[in-house]
Formats: structure tokens, C-alpha cells, sequence
């Protein structure tokens, strides 16, 4: 087994050497022609059978409504499982194809041509085969110029503006057409709350009891390290959750946010000499005027494009701290002094769920509530639905920012290999573990997946299965998340 699959990169056959030709001053070599030849007899095949064989109509009945596809006969699972397998069988043609241009294999190489095809596929239009092709074409395209005339650490984030830019002026792709979505949700009824002074006594309870233990080093400092990180994802989960779970959107960007945040704060205490409150206070209402700046334009999307709009966002910001000298570049931003100690991070974090709980009980977080279960119908009845989602993404944004204070703050250091997209999936998972829309089961994924990642930091090569089986059995069994949108008291 080892000798198929390992963490090492291997190199590809080399029965695919390449030969250059000369064709009128553009030099192209033989594997371009297999790849570019190869590409369009696969998306010829695609076409034919998306939409001449019955296997393709059926695939575009349950794409436009899988209900009155289910009531015409159509067996919508076997529908579904040949579309993952026919999506499967390309992507798998796709890695021979990158394997024998770049003549190497990895295990994550499949990661950010991934993310590369969303943008693609958006930019053509989405369910449209000839559309992602061509997407695919003007992205390669502009990666190729900016690479060329600019440089090559800028490429990625030129892609994701290009895309942001397609979503916001022409959401549907350049050859798409407007597509309509069909949301269905469940009320549910919510436990009966705790009064402020029982939850006021929980608090310092457990507050009492931690503090206690690791002033007796009881918890060592492995745990300690892990404690205050659980800290800092909760603050993440259920900032992302006002989102996310209350009013409807799909975003998975938070990383850009919570980098901010890391990095302004970083700079008020290393470049500035302020304190930590003023690093508190800089990093939080950075990214807050952040999210409020991208959110004016961006919430006009809805589903999967806002979700690809804030990946590329996350992305940009990434690559922009990347390209930045004044911040440590690739290196980081070194020499942080620790200023979060667990007291300061505990009560902050207490501080913002008391904060997000009042906001979902006003009469701003049940209008929030209302977009969510019907923008149309909220609209409607008078809702600025627009003012209500830039006000969550806003406040979710800079409780981002304020978890990245205290994780610079703390690690000593603030580098860009800490957010990535993979820290937004972290995040989007934690969310979706415990439920869209519960405050319980943000924390309870937060808790769950940070102590999951502990336990397994001997063995990080099993942290990601882990993560995608749970995810996986997770969506199967109990697709609302282990709370659904329930809060439940704490007793």
C-alpha cells in the first residue's frame, strides 16, 4: 500500500516526454496538445450525455426540482450517485492530466485545482459544460498575465478578484442563466432560557473551576495551550454562525477576517507600542469595517455564489498579508509578546455569546431570523433585508477579528499559513457539526473538533479523514447538525 499512496510526492510515468514544436512563433509542446485534445473530447462526452441519454435528463430534472422529479418516477439517489460518480471519473482524468504536465503527484495536490474549478465553473456559468470551459480557458489565461507582467504570488489573488467581480455584476456566469433556488426550512421550538443570574453563576463556576486547575497545574500545559484555543474557535464558530445560521448566507471566508484581526492587533502592540486593549479594540473594528465594506456589495449573492465570493476574499487577504513586507511577508509577524492569558480570553468570549444571544432575541436578530426563512416574504413585510445582512456579516466579521487578537496574542506569531481556506472549512465544519442557527452547537463543535485535533496532534496524517468521515456520517444520519437550530439551557 505504501508504495501507491504515501504523504511524499512521487513522480509521474515518464512515458510522456514532452517534444516542442515551433508553430508561427508559439512554441506549444505535446503534452499541451494531449491535454488541451483530451479536455475537449471529455467535455464533448459530457455534453452528449448531460443532454441526449436518459441518465442526462434525469440529471437535469433533479437539478431543477428534485421533488416533482421524485413524483414523475425518476429515482433521484441512483440520479445522484451516477452524477457523483460520472463528476468523479473527470476529476480523476483531470489529476492524470496535471500529473503528466507537472510529471509529479501528492496527496493534496487535488486542493487548489478544486478550488480553481469553482471559479471556473461560476465563471462560465454554472450548468453550463462549455461555459466552465471556457471559464477554465480565461482563467488559466489571466493567471498566465499576471504571473508574466506582475508576479507570480499575485496570480491566485487575481483569479478570486476577477471571479468576485463576475458574481457581482453578472452572478449567473457569461453564459449562464438566472437560476432560481428553492429554500426549505423548519421552525423550531427553542428551550426555555436560563434567567441572566443562573447563567452569570454557571459562568464564574466554570471560570472558578478552570482557573482553579491550572493554577494546581492539573491541566498541564499541552491543555492549557488547547483551552485557550477552544476559547478562540468558539468565538469563531459562533461569529460565523450569526452568518450562517441566522440569517441564511453561506459564507466560508471567515479566515480573511480573523487574519485581520491577528495581523492589526499584532501591529498595535509590536510596530505601535500599544496595549492590549487597543490591539483589542483596532483588530475588532478593522475587520468589522472590512466585513461591513465587502458585505454591501457581496450579500446581494445568495447560496453557493456568496459562498465562492468570501472564498475568494479570504484568499485575496491572504495573498495580499503574503506580498507585504511591513508584516513579515511569508515569514510572519514575529516577536508578539503573549498578552492573552485565559482569564482575559474567557470572559471575552463570554462577553460575545451574551452579546449574540441578546442580538438574536431583538427585534434585529428576528428579522435576521425572518430573511433567513424567507428573504421574499421579509422583504415584503418591510424588512431592509439588505441593511439586516450587513449588519450580521458586519458584527460576524469583527468577532473574527477579535478571536485573531487573541490567537496572535497568544501563539507569538501571526503568519498566513494559520488562514488559509482550510481554517474556513475548520470554522464552516465546527458551525455545521453543532447546527446552523444554535449558539449550543456552535460551542459543542468548537469543543468537539478542537479537542478531536488535540488528541490526534501525534498523528496529524489522521486528522483530516477523521474530520471528513464525521463530517460524512454527520450529513447522512443527522444533516441539521447534532442541535438543529435548538439552544438549549445550561443546567
Amino acid at each position: 500500500m505504501i508504495l501507491l499512496a504515501s504523504p511524499q510526492p512521487r513522480t509521474f510515468s515518464s512515458d510522456f516526454a514532452a517534444s516542442v514544436y515551433n508553430v508561427g512563433g508559439l512554441v506549444i509542446n505535446s503534452q499541451q496538445i494531449i491535454i488541451l485534445g483530451s479536455t475537449i473530447v471529455l467535455m464533448l462526452a459530457l455534453t452528449y450525455i448531460v443532454n441526449y441519454t436518459k441518465i442526462g435528463k434525469a440529471m437535469r430534472a433533479v437539478s431543477f426540482d428534485a421533488d416533482a422529479a421524485r413524483l414523475m418516477g425518476i429515482n433521484i439517489d441512483r440520479v445522484i450517485s451516477m452524477t457523483f460518480a460520472l463528476g468523479s471519473a473527470l476529476a480523476a482524468a483531470g489529476g492524470v492530466l496535471v500529473g503528466i504536465y507537472y510529471n509529479s503527484i501528492d496527496p493534496l495536490m487535488g486542493m487548489a485545482p478544486g478550488i480553481k474549478a469553482f471559479v471556473a465553473a461560476v465563471l462560465g456559468g454554472i450548468g453550463i459544460i462549455p461555459g466552465a470551459m471556457v471559464g477554465g480557458i480565461i482563467l488559466g489565461i489571466v493567471e498566465a498575465l499576471v504571473s508574466g507582467f506582475i508576479s507570480s504570488t499575485f496570480r491566485d489573488a487575481a483569479a478570486f478578484a476577477i471571479l468576485i467581480l463576475i458574481l457581482l455584476y453578472k452572478p449567473q456566469g457569461l453564459f449562464g442563466k438566472n437560476i432560481r433556488e428553492k429554500r426549505i426550512r423548519r421552525w423550531h421550538d427553542e428551550c426555555i432560557s436560563q434567567s441572566r443570574s443562573e447563567k452569570t453563576w454557571f459562568c464564574a463556576a466554570l471560570f472558578a473551576v478552570l482557573y482553579v486547575l491550572l493554577e494546581m497545574e492539573i491541566i498541564g500545559a499541552f491543555w492549557e495551550l488547547n483551552l485557550v484555543l477552544i476559547i478562540i474557535n468558539i468565538i469563531l464558530a459562533t461569529s460565523l454562525n450569526m452568518i450562517n445560521g441566522y440569517t441564511g448566507q453561506f459564507s466560508i471566508g471567515h479566515a480573511g477576517f480573523f487574519a485581520v484581526g491577528a495581523y492589526m492587533g499584532a501591529i498595535m502592540t509590536v510596530k505601535l507600542g500599544y496595549d492590549m486593549p487597543v490591539a483589542l479594540i483596532a483588530g475588532t473594528l478593522s475587520a468589522g469595517l472590512l466585513g461591513f465594506l465587502v458585505g454591501l456589495p457581496t450579500l446581494r449573492l445568495n447560496g453557493d455564489y456568496l459562498a465562492i465570493a468570501t472564498l475568494g476574499l479570504g484568499e485575496i487577504i491572504r495573498i495580499c498579508i503574503l506580498n507585504i513586507e511591513y508584516v513579515g511577508g511569508a515569514s510572519g509577524l514575529m516577536g508578539i509578546p503573549r498578552l492573552t492569558t485565559f482569564p482575559l480570553a474567557f470572559w471575552i468570549m463570554i462577553a460575545i455569546l451574551f452579546f449574540i444571544k441578546n442580538f438574536k432575541n431583538s427585534a434585529y436578530g428576528r428579522a435576521c431570523l425572518a430573511i433567513r426563512e424567507n428573504e421574499i416574504a421579509a422583504d415584503t413585510m418591510g424588512i431592509d433585508t439588505t441593511c439586516y445582512k450587513v449588519m450580521a456579516f458586519t458584527l460576524g466579521a469583527s468577532f473574527a477579528g477579535t478571536a485573531g487578537v487573541l490567537f496572535s496574542h497568544y501563539f507569538f506569531i501571526a503568519h498566513p499559513a494559520s488562514f488559509t481556506f482550510m481554517r474556513s472549512f475548520d470554522i464552516l465544519t465546527m458551525v455545521v457539526l453543532g447546527g446552523l442557527g444554535s449558539m449550543t452547537g456552535s460551542i459543542t463543535g468548537a469543543i468537539v473538533l478542537t479537542f478531536i485535533s488535540a488528541a490526534l496532534s501525534d498523528f496529524p496524517e489522521w486528522r483530516m479523514l477523521i474530520y471528513s468521515i464525521a463530517m460524512i456520517v454527520l450529513m447522512l444520519y443527522r444533516p441539521q447538525g447534532l442541535f438543529g437550530d435548538r439552544n438549549c439551557p445550561l443546567r
